[in-house]
């Protein structure tokens, strides 16, 4: 299966990193929402002046992106940020035994489908090696500007809103065959979260396995 096949579920290949965060520079969703984090009590009045000036630096600050992983190295320095500002430190065992000459399949719970693979990652780049793709259901992906920003950053999307048998058991397939293919062809880690791992109340505790 070639990868013009996963063209409507994969990350995007570092030839459209750049297009795509042009697009992201100037989408008016994208800006007023970093603007409400950002100017909260400046929108309502100073909106007019604050969004073409974000737009600018935004631009400005992607200018020398070219891929995949020179965008993710301008990211690290505000994952870096938020990590030293809100929490007391972030640590990991047991990634020695990752080969990261071998194709490897990440399972873990999660509470947060965007920072805990954003952490692992960040780990895993600390290690020196590569980041791994991430599984992230279209039913979170509501507006056109996430699907972009999270696929440019190695997301690529499950398909839980297909309800269809037939159009389910194809996106079914197309997933699975996806994510064999990053696996054995392109040789990257890709992160799944497992369904008992997943916190709708902050318990996001593995259920144990019995052999």
């Amino acid at each position: 299966m070639s990868s013009d096949e996963f063209q409507d579920i994969r990350p995007f290949n570092d030839d459209e990193v750049p297009e795509v965060l042009d697009q992201l520079s100037r989408d008016p969703e994208l800006i007023n929402a970093v603007l409400k984090l950002k100017f909260p009590r400046l929108l309502s009045w100073l909106g007019w002046l604050l969004r073409p000036l974000t737009g600018m630096l935004i631009r400005r600050q992607v200018a020398g992106v070219r891929d995949v992983r020179s965008f993710q190295l301008v990211t690290e320095v505000y994952m870096q940020g938020m990590i030293d500002a809100k929490c007391k430190g972030l640590s990991w065992s047991g990634i020695e035994k990752i080969d990261p000459a071998k194709p490897n399949l990440l399972i873990s719970n999660h509470r947060d489908i965007a920072m805990d693979p954003a952490l692992i990652n960040m780990v895993l780049h600390l290690q020196g090696m590569d980041t791994s793709r991430i599984a992230i259901g279209d039913n979170l992906l509501t507006k056109a500007w996430v699907s972009k920003l999270m696929r440019v950053n190695k997301s690529f999307i499950v398909k839980r809103s297909v309800t269809a048998p037939r159009q389910m058991l194809a996106a079914f397939r197309q997933l699975s065959h996806y994510i064999r293919h990053s696996l054995e062809v392109d040789r990257s880690m890709v992160w799944i979260a497992q369904r008992q791992g997943r916190a709708k109340d902050g318990y996001d505790q593995t259920e144990r396995v019995i052999n």
